[in-house]
């Protein structure tokens, strides 16, 4: 496997007294940022012997971690990392195996004193600092030419003091020589990117005014049909547009979200010809099953109203001339919509929609490439991957759009309910969104059109 497609899976175990919320909490963060590393819940209520002063030695949890390993079925190249509430003789935050770089243990106690941050942010710190640790240590290099012990704002500072841990994750950078190193060792630009992501999350928790932030309205991550659609939204002034923008919005989400849900489950979406928006909310209601985030959507929006909304004031009554007469649906709308999109957060942030243009057959594996459909931009980023065979990953043909799931590297045709090609209204190539049909919405414009 080549470097840009390494995997990294991180068994997680835990000291006797670390709640499971906090292992949910953890996995979730870096379910939220995907990439190379993956996080496996695997052990709790670890008992560590303890001196007369409460503290472990390092090589009695070296021991401990070791026998893990053969209990949890961790293989050679996987990483297991010990969390704990007990100090250690040294205190320091996060160390790893000489003789096993990647058996780590780390500690998690109550930093609120330091920084606002939750306990399974630190959590994460010291598993990305783990696989660096380890990772480095396999390439020969000794902790003293991978760290700084005088801190300078940088992911790799040592961090003698918990003090220095402040400067450290507030900042939630590499510097350039840190970046330089991983870069001449073979770190995969996948888990730099994937830690960049993760230390500007980390960042916004550990700054003082915190508290005071409005949760993150970022759509970079997210597929491009639900993000240009709320972009929209949230660029319109009037209540009448907002409110209008904000309706597209939902329909492309009920869409986007049914479609994908299908798709990934192995079946195959019945759509009619141009159904209707209580025609797709059926759609995922009849899909939802024992899925708790698909029921939940479902029942925001019936709660809610939203296609009764939609049929008053938009579909079957007449539209109000005052310009604020549709201040309090929109806000209504608004704060419905904001609720449906925390329940697909993940799922969005898990799946990434790209649009394959070639497969290139290398002894090394099989390459593909193409486009990020993400954001709201119309220049999209470019994507590669490569995997040991394409076709066995789910690669059907070129020229089409996947769902890619970074964690297993499995690709998930959406061909044809989603697909790049020519609007013949505008004479651009867009991402269009079936309609039923040959029926398909150009979501960035609005057209409706045929294709077949």
């Amino acid at each position: 496997m080549s470097a840009s497609s390494e995997q990294f899976k991180v068994f997680i175990c835990s000291e006797v007294g670390i709640g499971g919320e906090l292992l949910k909490n953890l996995k979730d963060w870096f379910d939220q940022h995907p990439g190379p590393i993956c996080i496996e819940k695997s052990r709790g209520g670890v008992a560590l012997p303890l001196n007369g002063r409460g503290e472990f030695s390092w090589d009695d949890a070296f021991e401990i971690i070791r026998d893990l390993r053969s209990t949890i079925d961790a293989t050679a190249t996987d990483f297991v990392l010990l969390l704990t509430k007990s100090p250690n003789e040294n205190s320091w935050f996060c160390v790893n195996d000489p003789g096993a770089p990647r058996n780590s243990f780390a500690h998690i106690d109550d930093f609120t004193w330091i920084l606002p941050s939750p306990p399974h942010v630190f959590a994460a710190q010291w598993v990305l600092e783990s696989i660096y640790d380890g990772l480095m240590t396999e390439r020969g290099l000794r902790l003293e030419e991978v760290s700084h012990k005088t801190p300078r704002g940088c992911f790799a500072d040592f961090c003698g003091s918990k003090e220095d841990l402040r400067i450290k994750m507030k900042t939630g950078d590499i510097c350039g020589d840190c970046v330089g190193l991983m870069q001449a060792n073979g770190i995969s630009e996948g888990l730099i990117e994937q830690t960049v992501r993760l230390l500007q999350s980390t960042r916004t928790t550990a700054i003082n005014v915190s508290s005071y932030l409005e949760p993150m309205r970022n759509f970079d991550g997210w597929p491009f049909p639900v993000a240009v659609t709320r972009h929209k939204a949230i660029q319109a002034v009037e209540p009448i547009q907002r409110f209008f923008l904000l309706l597209d919005h939902f329909d492309c989400l009920i869409r986007y979200f049914y479609l994908s849900h299908q798709i990934l489950t192995g079946h195959k979406p019945a759509i009619d010809e141009r159904p209707s928006l209580g025609t797709w909310l059926n759609y995922a209601a009849s899909a939802s099953g024992l899925d708790p985030d698909l029921r939940q959507i479902v029942r925001i929006a019936e709660n809610e109203k939203i296609v009764q909304l939609r049929n008053e004031r938009r579909g079957h009554g007449y539209v109000s001339i005052q310009a604020d007469g549709y201040k309090m649906e929109s806000e209504q709308l608004e704060n419905a919509l904001v609720r449906i999109e925390e329940k697909l957060a993940l799922h969005f942030c898990s799946h990434l929609l790209v649009h394959v243009k070639s497969v290139a057959l290398e002894e090394k594996g099989d390459t593909v490439k193409g486009d990020k459909l993400e954001s709201s931009h119309l220049i999209h980023p470019p994507f590669s991957a490569t995997v040991q065979n394409a076709r066995e990953a789910g690669m059907e043909a070129e020229n089409r759009v996947y769902l890619y799931t970074q964690r297993n590297q499995k690709f998930h045709s959406m061909h044809p309910y989603i697909r790049v090609d020519n609007c013949p209204l505008c004479n651009h190539s867009r991402v269009l969104v079936t309609d039923g049909g040959n029926r398909y919405i150009d979501v960035f414009v609005g057209h409706r059109i045929e294709k077949k």
